[in-house]
């Protein structure tokens, strides 16, 4: 039987997080048009803006990981709050990026937890050891990958500030501009990238009409273009999932065209079809070079900020925003059927948001216990059992009836035989919790456990 992939189901956990985006994004709308409970409405409002990259970073560090394990939760959220706290050390200038943060401190989570359950200390650090070994061991990594990343980020702020003023100036520069600005949005950079444009517009380009029209076309593609496609989406959905599916895009798109955040909506829609969403992008960076090359404008405020001030002008731009929307609907429709993109869409909703669809992947640790002692063949194949930091040596009576897939599923790493009879399950710290389980459920049996010396036989040189 093949080892479930729990990755897949990352795209559509992550759908929370953008779900708490967009109710912080109205709330915030909501404190400001109130007086009386407008602190407490931009306070509920900044706590949960405090909690979306701590969200993602623990479900990335728990389901991008090759195995599951208890701690990497645990894992992903300590090496975010390091990350966001070196970074701004490092880089006090640079606007803070969260979402950025919490996906590189997940991906690196998930990514040295195997490396680091193998991990064994000398026997003078024997504190250290089990969860406090793999703790420690990330807390480390996550501090060598903040200088890399400070250099990324240092190159990639540089990198816009060269690439806009050429941008604004010619064709080739507004495509590759609108193309970086839709993956910009969905990670959080598009404040920087919408306040650097605001600046040039005001200083270096004042009284530029090409450059008011650029603006203008970046805001009608948060308004109108990126609802379109989340309209194409619930189109292609399955009718058995377009009902849960509306109420949370309608969310998405109700704060974006309420407190002009397009973050949720982009972040959303990048989790659900990164293709589409990439191909997309080059299509609206087309449509915008191509409309200034022509002199075309849309009629928004290109310096206008907030929602309040931009609902004068929506009146206007109805008709281009609706013809916007309806283009952009189409492209999706048809791009994801031409290319065959539907099944890799929604490949991710058959399965529960949640990430516990593996049965044998309970919390309970007696259950975990049982699951255990049945994949190793039962109580009557288990003739002794003994545990490490990192891993359970057990002896088995008939090796042939352990279950390997059935092992890989509730979390082993690795199975290497030590004899014909024993062998060695590397699985990380919960090795020596799981060996006083399953000797409490072998005692409740009257099986003694404990591993047997070696046996003499008379007149034998073995």
């Amino acid at each position: 039987m093949p080892v479930p992939d729990r990755r897949p189901l990352l795209s559509s956990a992550l759908l929370l997080p953008a779900a708490l985006m967009a109710l912080a994004v109205l709330l915030q709308c909501l404190a400001e048009l109130t007086r009386g409970i407008g602190p407490l409405l931009g306070a509920m409002a900044e706590g949960l803006d405090d909690s979306q990259p701590l969200l993602v970073a623990m479900l990335i560090a728990t389901l991008r990981a090759p195995t599951a394990a208890p701690i990497q939760g645990l894992n992903g959220l300590l090496s975010f709050l390091l990350l966001d706290s070196i970074l701004g050390s490092l880089l006090p200038d640079l606007p803070p990026a969260p979402l950025l943060y919490a996906l590189a401190a997940g991906w690196l989570s998930a990514r040295s937890y195997p490396a680091l359950a193998r991990v064994r200390l000398p026997a003078m650090l024997h504190s250290y050891q089990g969860t406090a070994i793999i703790l420690l061991g990330n807390s480390l990594l996550t501090m060598l990958l903040s200088l890399p990343l400070a250099g990324a980020l240092l190159l990639l702020h540089g990198f816009l500030m060269v690439i806009i003023p050429i941008g604004l100036a010619y064709p080739l520069g507004n495509l590759l501009l609108t193309i970086a600005h839709q993956p910009l949005a969905a990670s959080g950079l598009y404040p920087a990238l919408g306040s650097e444009l605001t600046r040039l517009a005001a200083e270096q380009f004042a009284g530029s009409l090409s450059v008011a029209d650029y603006l203008a076309w970046l805001h009608a593609l948060n308004l109108f273009a990126l609802p379109g496609v989340a309209l194409a989406l619930i189109w292609l959905a399955p009718h058995d999932r377009r009902r849960p599916l509306k109420g949370l895009l309608l969310l998405l798109m109700l704060a974006n065209w309420l407190g002009m955040s397009p973050q949720p909506l982009a972040f959303a829609l990048l989790c659900f079809a990164p293709r589409l969403f990439m191909l997309l992008a080059l299509l609206a960076g087309v449509l915008i070079s191509c409309s200034l090359c022509l002199d075309i404008g849309f009629p928004l405020h290109a310096a206008a900020e907030g929602a309040l001030r931009f609902w004068p002008d929506m009146v206007n731009a109805l008709l281009p925003g609706s013809a916007l929307l309806l283009l952009h609907a189409l492209a999706a429709l048809h791009l994801s059927l031409l290319l065959g993109l539907k099944p890799r869409i929604w490949r991710e909703l058959d399965t529960p948001l949640l990430p516990c669809s593996n049965p044998y992947q309970s919390t309970d640790p007696t259950l975990r216990a049982i699951y255990y002692t049945k994949a190793l063949g039962g109580f009557g194949n288990l003739l002794s059992l003994s545990s490490n930091l990192t891993g359970l040596i057990v002896e088995l009576d008939d090796p042939r009836q352990l279950q390997r897939d059935r092992l890989r599923e509730l979390g082993v790493i690795s199975i290497q035989p030590l004899d014909s009879c024993r062998l060695q399950l590397l699985m990380g710290p919960v090795a020596e919790s799981l060996e006083i389980k399953i000797r409490q459920l072998a005692a409740r049996q009257s099986q003694d456990l404990q591993p047997r010396g070696p046996e003499l036989r008379p007149f034998s040189f073995s």
